[in-house]
């Protein structure tokens, strides 16, 4: 009796890794994105801080 070989299962590598090349990218653009994200508000608390300590300076002035 002759078995029937079951056809060789095809090869995904190159689709894989172009999937895992864009899945990283985007992950790197959202952890650039949050980064950025957390600097932008810390400068922004920085100069608010800053105007707000000139403004009691100036005051004190007058």
């Amino acid at each position: 009796m002759h078995r029937h070989q079951p056809d060789p299962a095809p090869d995904y590598t190159n689709a894989f890794l172009g999937i895992s090349y864009l899945i990283l990218v985007m992950a790197l653009w959202v952890i650039w994105g949050i980064w950025g994200y957390v600097a932008a508000l810390a400068t922004c608390w920085l100069v608010h801080t800053g105007i707000g300590r000139l403004a009691v300076i100036r005051a004190r002035d007058d």
